[in-house]
């Protein structure tokens, strides 16, 4: 009877270990798979929680309380019961998610092959959509989409996310390659295909911040410099003559961004309008929803309008002021930016939080650095704090089920590296967290 128990044990907790490892590939299959995969993550670790008597230490419970707290009073005080109150028991099933990885990273092969399943994963989307831009098809028969230009999805079908995905996984794939110690070369080869492959689905902003952060990359990375020179010379040339050869890329990464940033006469033409005639950012629809985000932000200072309320408020005849050739188009469902959302829909407490756990990590990470005692961590960690986290690029939504999901995972892999714990007892494994890759 016994050795039943401890049967059914052991296959609970190998049930709790694949179902992290299949996370990469249920945000592939879709929010109803993913959902469904994260909410059995989080029974089981609750279930974990109380049988093995697991402990948070005092900082992490005082930032349930504060959050709870806040979450609360922003449920009291919503436009829309419904949505804030949804959007919350979301906010709840991702805070014990991020609780149950940071667990699960507790033991260092847990870790390492959560990081393989995903480099695995990442190069599968890659060459996928490469495979979709050479032949006109992927591996599962689906053609690009035609909407703005020849758009790449490759294995998301007809959701164009396929470049946000490999530049917010980019950087965790890098970390299963430094812990088997491949060569510079191998490591600069697997940045360089994934940067091309991200041009290629022509997701602007997912490509533009994942040039930044492995431009970061290669700048501080311990190698020879004249390595570092040829290297950025190489991809320079890759990517400008992509950019020059392939009409779609020059329209979506030049004409277009040009037109948008205000310095061309054009007019803007999407969604069937005209007459738009783009003078600064702020005339585009994204600036209408940023505009709009700070306006209802500056109605409700502390404690926002409500989560997820922002689809609804946005429409107020009072905003129809903001200053943007835009201003007839500037709802949406969420703002476009994550600083933006959480400051107009949870406000300035919420907020204040949010940015000062990011600046923890980054002060954390650049200590280190700029002492030149750092380890390859410290490094990947500002690159995906950059990717993830960079203030000034348009973003999904931070409580949706897509883009939640890495918001979340990010921030757990980001405090694991910096030997951050918030649980009381000293892991077994805490020799592990110190292994310099």
């Amino acid at each position: 009877m016994k050795e039943l128990i401890q049967n059914k044990k052991l296959d609970l907790e190998q049930v709790y270990k694949y179902l992290f490892l299949f996370i990469p590939i249920s945000v592939i299959i879709g929010n109803l798979i993913l959902n469904i995969n994260i909410i059995i993550i989080d029974l089981i670790f609750i279930y974990l929680f109380f049988k093995q008597k697991i402990k948070f230490n005092n900082l992490f419970i005082f930032f349930l309380i504060l959050f709870t707290f806040i979450i609360l009073v922003n449920n009291f005080i919503t436009l829309d019961n419904f949505l804030t109150a949804k959007a919350s028991l979301g906010l709840l099933k991702y805070i014990i998610f991020f609780s149950a990885l940071m667990y699960f990273f507790e033991k260092f092969e847990n870790k390492k092959l959560f990081f393989k399943y995903i480099l695995f994963t990442v190069l599968f989307v890659s060459t996928d959509v490469l495979i979709q831009y050479i032949f006109g098809y992927d591996i599962f028969g689906i053609s690009p989409s035609q909407s703005h230009g020849q758009r790449l999805s490759g294995p998301f079908g007809d959701e164009l996310i396929a470049g946000a995905y490999l530049s917010k996984l980019l950087f965790l794939g890098l970390i299963y390659m430094f812990y088997i110690k491949l060569n510079n070369l191998f490591i600069f080869s697997y940045i360089l295909f994934l940067l091309i492959i991200i041009l290629l689905t022509q997701e602007r902003s997912a490509f533009i911040i994942s040039l930044l952060s492995s431009f970061l990359f290669f700048l501080f990375f311990k190698t020879k410099f004249k390595f570092k020179i040829l290297l950025f010379l190489f991809a320079s040339i890759i990517l400008i003559f992509l950019i020059s050869v392939d009409k779609n890329l020059k329209n979506k990464y030049l004409k277009l961004t040009i037109l948008q940033l205000g310095f061309s006469q054009e007019l803007h033409m999407r969604d069937t309008m005209a007459g738009h005639k783009i003078e600064t950012f702020w005339d585009s629809r994204y600036g209408a929803h940023f505009l709009t985000a700070h306006e209802i932000f500056k109605d409700n200072k502390y404690f926002g309008s409500g989560l997820k309320t922002f689809r609804i408020i946005c429409g107020d005849p009072k905003y129809k002021n903001i200053k943007s050739a835009y201003v007839d188009k500037r709802c949406n469902t969420h703002p476009h930016n994550i600083y933006l959302e959480i400051l107009s829909e949870g406000g300035l407490i919420l907020f204040l939080i949010f940015v000062f756990t990011i600046i923890f990590i980054i002060f954390i990470n650049l200590k280190d650095i700029f002492k030149k005692r750092f380890e390859d961590l410290n490094l990947i960690n500002i690159c995906i704090v950059v990717t993830l986290f960079f203030p000034i690029q348009t973003t999904g939504s931070f409580f949706s089920t897509f883009n939640g999901v890495f918001y979340w995972i990010g921030l757990a892999v980001l405090f694991n590296n910096s030997n951050i714990s918030f649980f009381s007892f000293l892991s077994q494994n805490q020799n592990d967290k110190n292994i310099n890759c």
